[in-house]
């Protein structure tokens, strides 16, 4: 679970300012064009902070932490399929 929510926030937290940059050299492009990136750049940190806080307070007993482990099997398979189809592409 934790995997997946990395994916989605911290991978951005580490990845992502960086990835705007270069989008950016590369293309000549304004920070207009980029400014999903860069959110993420500067925010995914607290989103994971606050996220481990509600991990925290809501997984109490053990039927809770299954759900919440569920839910994030479920939703780390549509990354999954982007990734695929971006292998397949190249």
């Amino acid at each position: 679970m934790l995997g997946a929510m990395w994916i989605v926030e911290g991978l951005g937290e580490k990845m992502a300012t960086n990835w705007a940059k270069r989008v950016e050299e590369l293309t000549g492009l304004d920070e207009t064009c980029t400014r999903f990136l860069r959110y993420h750049g500067r925010n995914d940190q607290s989103h994971m902070d606050r996220f481990f806080g509600l991990l925290d307070r809501v997984t109490t007993e053990t039927r809770a932490a299954d759900a919440i482990v569920l839910t994030a099997a479920v939703v780390r398979r549509p990354y999954a399929l982007q990734l695929e189809e971006i292998d397949k592409e190249q």
